[in-house]
């Protein structure tokens, strides 16, 4: 029944695409609505046209611009081309549904210096236990060799087995491979990849006092960065390349809970972390990662909304966008909801359980059934009464 007048009531959401500029310093954003189309707008609630906008936006539409002739040469004080900003521009986004997914045992391992300019497929994966140990998919065998090799050089590295959760990208789609980012059992995060067959192994020398608990590598176009942190506070860090830490200006981002998308230029990165209520939005800046501006942006509350909990005693569902799981699910309406079966037990008890048919045994069950179950219980026994 929940599901059902949810499908039937809903309606779109309507969440503003929304960027920060690096023109205005202000965030700029499309809404879209039923009455007055598409409007263009930023913070303040200046309204644009469509060629403002790509303007006050020179990184996200500069195809368009500079089709147009009109990408400049110079934004704040640092030379633009198409080239350069392709270069910079990257996006990121990672679900709670990604995130709580079942990992697996077995994790591909490439080759990130291959005698070819492209990236050739991974033909080995690794497992880990109290060590590391390489299988060569092609006739699942184990590469013993390979196998002492890697795990000698983690642990004169001083890497603590068993590892808590590692982060990589195992894809030929894409321009460059750094491996894996691993947190050992001691809480100290590790970069390993592959390198002309041979180990490569390097703690990045964030604090174990952290408590890392989710990694996830990035490998962006620029090569500046190398993945991205959550520790045990739910603070979210970016870890560049040369193992620099930083920790980001934002709110608490649980990766279990929240999604998080960022779109990055050569200027300025816009997070978003959305839960269930909304959306806040931050902008950073891309050499320092100061923060710069947030914009909170609130899901409207309809009717449905509001009351459902008033109606409904709980809700079974079987799947969920937090995880992959097909399992039970039960989330319990408001206690004022005893209201409504209260009412609709006497209903039962004076008019539909009236008369010689229905024993004080039956009427007893059956107010005492409608009381808990609510109008999951009132709506059967009103069919079945007058069937």
């Amino acid at each position: 029944m929940p599901w059902l007048l949810q499908f039937a009531a809903s309606k779109p959401g309507n969440d503003p695409f929304t960027l920060y500029s690096c023109v205005t310093k202000r965030f700029a954003y499309i809404q879209s609505s039923k009455d007055n189309g598409v409007k263009r707008y930023d913070a303040n609630g200046t309204e644009y046209t469509v060629a403002q906008f790509d303007s006050i936006l020179p990184t996200f539409y500069y195809r368009q611009l500079f089709s147009k002739d009109r990408l400049p040469d110079t934004i704040n004080g640092k030379e633009v081309t198409p080239k350069i900003i392709a270069h910079g521009n990257f996006t990121f986004k990672q679900s709670a549904r990604d995130v709580n997914v079942t990992k697996p045992a077995l994790n591909m391992i490439m080759e990130s210096m291959p005698d070819r300019i492209d990236l050739e497929n991974p033909i080995e994966v690794f497992r880990t236990t109290d060590r590391i140990t390489f299988i060569d998919m092609r006739d699942n065998t184990v590469n013993e060799k390979k196998s002492a090799l890697f795990d000698k050089v983690m642990k004169q590295k001083g890497f603590e087995f068993p590892v808590r959760t590692l982060s990589g990208n195992p894809t030929n789609r894409k321009e460059y491979d750094e491996g894996y980012l691993m947190v050992d059992n001691n809480h100290r995060v590790f970069h390993v990849k592959q390198t002309k067959g041979l180990p490569y192994v390097r703690e990045t020398g964030v604090a174990p006092e952290l408590g890392i608990e989710h990694v996830a590598i990035t490998e962006f176009s620029n090569r500046k960065t190398l993945g991205l942190l959550t520790d045990k506070d739910n603070n979210l860090y970016v870890l560049n390349r040369d193992y620099t830490l930083h920790k980001l200006p934002v709110d608490k981002y649980d990766p279990k809970t929240n999604t998080l998308t960022i779109m990055g230029d050569i200027f300025y990165w816009t997070l978003k972390i959305s839960d269930e209520k909304g959306v806040t939005t931050y902008a950073v800046d891309a050499d320092s990662y100061a923060f710069a501006d947030s914009l909170r942006y609130d899901y409207p509350e309809t009717a449905l909304d509001k009351w459902s909990k008033y109606i409904f005693p709980f809700e079974l569902s079987f799947t969920s966008y937090d995880d992959q799981w097909v399992k039970p699910r039960v989330s319990m309406g408001s206690c004022w909801v005893l209201i409504l079966n209260f009412v609709l037990a006497a209903l039962l008890y004076f008019t539909a359980c009236k008369g010689s048919t229905c024993s004080r045994r039956q009427k007893f069950i059956t107010t005492v059934s409608t009381m808990i179950l609510g109008i999951y219980l009132f709506i059967p026994l009103l069919v079945c009464k007058r069937a």
